[in-house]
């Protein structure tokens, strides 16, 4: 691929999952956002490729908000540029997280009864939702997720990698590698890549 593709559709907010809640695994007693490779914190790099996707328009980062702008200040990540940060206040559990950050992303979604939404214009609006342990997470990845995803007639897409893509990660001979687990469907096995739309 080259540096000139475009992908011509509409930007859509990404909305970046760190929450510190008791289903949230820890590794080495730490939060798996905050964890260091090569002396930067996963999430920076998850924030590093959102930065560089064209058809994303603003970053929506839901967890711990006072531990993540520490983070994010020491890192010296413009929260204003190459794209809007904000950082919002985890909830109780995953699925308030994602539906009050969404809501957030709405203009004045913050006071919409859930009702008020079946009739919004907003009813439709689809944002990209990532979680912060994707440090190989890639721009072109999420801009190719994004421009093949049918927002019109799906209500939710999520990514796949089939099984043979992922084989060549496999531990081989005196080699140390990773086997995944798979979703088996009946074409094939996949692995979900974590990327929701």
């Amino acid at each position: 691929m080259n540096n000139s593709t475009h992908y011509p559709h509409e930007k859509h907010d990404a909305i970046l999952v760190a929450g510190e809640g008791e289903s949230s695994y820890k590794v080495f007693h730490q939060h798996k956002a905050f964890l260091e490779i090569n002396g930067k914190c996963v999430i920076n790099y998850v924030i590093e490729a959102l930065q560089q996707v064209e058809s994303i328009k603003d970053i929506y980062i839901v967890g711990s908000k006072n531990k993540l702008e520490q983070t994010l200040n020491a890192a010296a990540v413009d929260f204003r540029y190459p794209k809007t940060i904000h950082l919002v206040e985890q909830r109780a559990n995953l699925y308030e997280n994602i539906f009050c950050t969404f809501l957030k992303t709405i203009p004045g979604g913050e006071d919409t009864l859930v009702a008020d939404l079946e009739t919004s214009q907003y009813r439709n609006k689809a944002v990209l939702i990532v979680p912060c342990d994707s440090p190989f997470l890639t721009p072109h990845e999420v801009e190719y997720f994004i421009s093949n995803s049918d927002t019109d007639n799906y209500d939710h897409i999520l990514g796949l990698t089939p099984e043979e893509e992922l084989e060549k990660f496999y531990p081989r001979e005196n080699l140390p590698g990773i086997k995944m687990a798979y979703l088996h469907l009946r074409g094939n096995n996949y692995r979900i890549n974590n990327l929701h739309l």
